[in-house]
């Protein structure tokens, strides 16, 4: 069997959805869909009660469960101790984090902790919002930083999780100055990718005669703003990420403000203990909100 096989099978288990499922897999529910028959075929037996909602597992299932999440654990402790035997660091707070706050949020955030805690020592890991949490379920990482929104969390399940909201962004429309005045089209996300469905959200509301074009999708925003600057089209950006931009005038607003949206960025653990280090550092920051 297959390992995305068995993430296949704990994501449908954890959330209950064949359509949270599938967004959490990065594919369509019926392409899901078929992916967990084939497991069940592969097995020998149902694994999951379809006539209830949320879908629950069979007794066969429960008993798979056991197993699948006994070999995810042993794949995320294999990872795990490779990337310490080729670290430099010893014993390091881990971090996954979003490459936009990687290259955007992060070095003056952690400026500051390495100020109050000068000892602390981090390795840093970007991946998509959607893998890092996924990495942090499964012990991968201490900490997960991302964007977040009041209405849309980049978790489906905040079940075993603890979280703190480290400051604000928003998501903006812009374009290249120069191509202030003429007709642009979208530089979207990737299907299924959290600021993907925070773009879906804005723009749905858009007039007939604005609807947006799709023209290039990329899961990165640091891909999309060089498009954008290389005026192939707009996008939706964090503001984090293109401050210096607007003030330059390299970008400009491309749609008024109510197409905007606000968002958090939060950093997340799971409950439970930590390393030493890493539950310093929950505490500095705990108590730095605290005073605040």
């Amino acid at each position: 069997m297959e390992l995305t096989e068995i993430e296949d099978f704990l994501a449908l288990a954890r959330t209950g959805s064949f359509r949270r499922a599938a967004d959490l897999r990065h594919i369509t529910q019926p392409a899901f869909s078929r992916r967990i028959m084939a497991i069940e075929e592969r097995v020998g037996a149902p694994l999951f009660d379809r006539s209830v909602t949320p879908v629950d597992l069979t007794p066969a299932g429960a008993r798979f469960l056991v197993h699948a999440e006994q070999i995810s654990r042993g794949i995320a402790k294999a990872v795990e101790d490779t990337r310490a035997a080729s670290s430099a660091l010893n014993n390091p707070i881990r971090i996954v984090i979003s490459h936009t706050l990687a290259v955007s949020f992060f070095p003056f955030w952690w400026r500051g902790c390495t100020r109050a805690m000068p000892e602390l020592s981090v390795r840093l890991t970007g991946q998509r919002i959607e893998q890092c949490v996924a990495d942090l379920r499964e012990g991968l990482a201490d900490f997960a930083m991302v964007h977040a929104s009041p209405n849309l969390l980049p978790f489906v399940d905040a079940a075993g999780l603890q979280s703190l909201t480290l400051g604000h962004d928003k998501i903006t429309p812009v374009m290249a100055k120069r191509m202030m005045g003429q007709s642009v089209d979208l530089l979207g996300y990737a299907p299924g990718s959290f600021l993907g469905r925070c773009v879906e959200g804005l723009i749905h509301d858009l007039p007939r005669h604005r609807r947006l074009k799709v023209v290039f999708e990329s899961p990165s925003s640091e891909v999309l703003r060089a498009m954008t600057m290389a005026g192939f089209g707009m996008a939706f950006l964090p503001l984090s990420l293109i401050e210096d931009d607007l003030q330059g005038e390299f970008l400009v607003p491309a749609l008024p403000k109510r197409y905007q949206l606000d968002l958090d960025i939060m950093i997340v653990r799971r409950t439970g203990l930590l390393t030493p280090d890493a539950e310093r550092l929950w505490a500095h920051l705990n108590q730095g909100l605290t005073q605040g």
